[in-house]
């Protein structure tokens, strides 16, 4: 039976698609109700109104904890985004003229800038997913770079 109520909350979450929003919110905060319920038959209306209204919460971006992690996530990738290894555009010889400085990113330098991503997302308490959210900035810094390296024309 739990599975079960874990699959109509799985249903619920993924029938976004066609539905208002207050529908939405109701569908699943019902489903966190159901599977609260398998998990634990005594619970007090108070301990369902107060499931029901944390389940909104969550699913609006209003809860509490999720405006923290949000924040902390956004200043990590804010801080990787400037990230600039040493040596990083250092040139292999020195020429006269005007010089590019492309981004050609190598695996080392992949790792370098994996590892501080970790070691900022876990500073900031985020250490289950910091692996996860390191490849992630890591893409963004391509994408942002690639960005520039493309529209700096237009840019500047």
């Amino acid at each position: 039976p739990i599975d079960l109520r874990r699959q109509h909350l799985v249903n619920a979450m993924s029938q976004r698609i066609g539905m208002d929003q207050e529908t939405y919110e109701q569908s699943v905060a019902d489903s966190v109700v159901a599977l609260a319920k398998e998990w634990n038959p005594s619970l007090s209306n108070d301990a369902i109104e107060a499931l029901q209204g944390r389940t909104t919460s969550v699913l609006c971006g209003e809860d509490a904890v999720i405006k923290l992690l949000d924040s902390r996530i956004k200043d990590v990738f804010r801080y990787m985004i400037l990230w600039k290894a040493q040596n990083y555009n250092a040139p292999n010889e020195l020429r006269t003229g005007r010089g590019k400085a492309n981004f050609t990113p190598s695996t080392e330098t992949s790792k370098m800038f994996q590892s501080e991503a970790i070691e900022q997302f876990c500073r900031r308490g985020i250490s289950f997913y910091s692996s996860d959210l390191s490849n992630t900035s890591w893409a963004a810094l391509k994408v942002v770079n690639l960005s520039i390296q493309t529209f700096k024309d237009d840019l500047i």
